[in-house]
């Protein structure tokens, strides 16, 4: 199916078609961006245990180690994903991080698993950047939130297949070869994105219809430095976003330490109800946030959904974490993937709305350092600090209390929203010319 020149907003069916294709692309290569970096997390204990490593350690290689990259690398990206072709940029970076996650199955101890993890980092590096304007250029404002959200369940679905399938491979022929059987076929992935996605004109979803540099790297974060209500997406974002880190990163764990599931099973267990939880909870905040969007003609009007629905999140994490059995467990998760999932379409929508369409990449890098550096970073680092800190007071049981950090930063997420809320007023959200 050759694709069309560029996606027009009045389109014709079969651009619009071409435009649901690519974002279907743009879901996978983010399942394989989700799971690759959550491998070692998937796959933390029969790792530590063969080189011994202490939950400090772990939280390096799966938070800091592998984050200060991924956030740092992501700012000249960012740049360069605004002058030039991102499909390019896109596939070059998928090649490498699914390489990178192959190898890091030969790792022989800290230091070598570190750098392959930084490898993972540069090469994810990619993905915001370059994946969040496509979609801006592909979709309408009052379409954005459900094509976001669709965008962001990929990370579920590859969090959950991924931990099913790598947590079997690990079972039958050990961790090692789990890295090789996911880092792989990203590799044929990035062949896909090559010749299969074509790059859009800059702004034909709000109407312009060509090339603009915009501003420099340095002006271009003066300009959204001084952006209150844009700053306050990119701080919800960041709360949020280290929430979900730490469920994820330290999820098996618990379960495998207090619960005693298996390698083998631990994906089996956790990944139906907490994945669908998030999928679920993802697709229906960004379709509602459209909807809201689309009626109400504000731009901040889907942050609505997440200010309804976190706000409960607390609780079920309290749950997941002090359940005292494992059925209780799981459906704390669920539900706290369910109510925290519902953020993402609207937010990264609004914040992306904010931004003028030349600009969009470096507004991206800034969601993304704030979702990686911190809340993919430091979030889990910090509870493996705090899970070695506390073990002598709690014992096994220190896990579960560090990981009430993760309540913490709903709650700071949630008043993030609602101040973005009040500080974006009634900026209108542009209709699509076909409405």
């Amino acid at each position: 199916m050759p694709p069309p020149t560029a996606w027009s907003p009045k389109g014709t069916v079969g651009h619009q078609f071409y435009a649901w294709y690519v974002l279907a692309v743009l879901v996978l290569v983010h399942s394989f961006n989700a799971v690759d970096r959550a491998l070692i997390s998937i796959l933390v204990e029969p790792i530590r245990l063969e080189f011994g490593f202490s939950d400090g350690e772990v939280g390096l290689l799966s938070g800091v180690g592998f984050a200060i990259f991924y956030a740092l690398f992501g700012i000249p990206v960012a740049r360069l994903a605004d002058r030039s072709n991102r499909r390019n940029i896109l596939a070059a970076g998928l090649a490498l991080w699914s390489g990178m996650t192959a190898l890091t199955g030969y790792a022989t101890g800290f230091a070598s698993m570190l750098a392959a993890r930084i490898g993972v980092g540069v090469g994810e590096a990619t993905c915001y950047p370059t994946a969040y304007p496509l979609i801006g250029d592909y979709f309408a404002p009052v379409r954005r939130p459900k094509a976001f959200a669709l965008f962001q369940a990929g990370a579920f679905i590859g969090i959950v297949l991924g931990a099913v399938i790598a947590g079997k491979v690990a079972e039958a022929h050990g961790w090692r070869a789990a890295f090789h059987v996911i880092g792989a076929p990203g590799v044929v992935l990035a062949l896909l994105v090559l010749f299969t996605v074509r790059e859009p004109l800059r702004g034909i979803s709000e109407g312009t219809h060509g090339f603009s540099a915009g501003l420099g790297l340095w002006p271009a974060f003066q300009r959204l430095l001084t952006d209150r209500a844009f700053l306050l997406v990119v701080l919800a974002v960041t709360a949020l976003s280290s929430t979900q880190a730490i469920a994820a990163n330290w999820g098996s764990a618990l379960l495998m330490r207090l619960y005693h599931v298996s390698q083998g099973d631990v994906g089996l267990v956790a990944g139906p109800v907490v994945g669908l939880g998030g999928v679920v909870g993802t697709i229906a905040g960004g379709f509602a946030a459209s909807t809201l969007t689309r009626k109400r003609g504000l731009l901040r009007a889907g942050l609505l959904v997440p200010l309804a629905t976190i706000a409960l999140a607390p609780l079920a994490l309290v749950l997941f974490c002090f359940g005292p059995t494992l059925p209780l467990v799981l459906i704390g998760g669920g539900m706290g993937a369910f109510l925290i999932g519902t953020h993402t379409g609207p937010a990264i929508a609004v914040g992306i709305g904010l931004v003028a369409p030349e600009n969009r990449g470096v507004a991206s890098s800034l969601l993304v350092l704030g979702q990686s550096l911190v809340g993919f970073g430091f979030g889990p680092t910090l509870v493996g600090f705090l899970s070695d800190a506390l073990q002598p007071h709690f014992g096994i049981d220190s896990l579960r209390y560090a990981m009430l950090a993760a309540p913490v930063c709903v709650v700071l997420g949630w008043i993030s929203l609602l101040l973005a809320y009040r500080a974006i007023g009634q900026l209108p959200a542009l209709k699509p010319a076909s409405d």
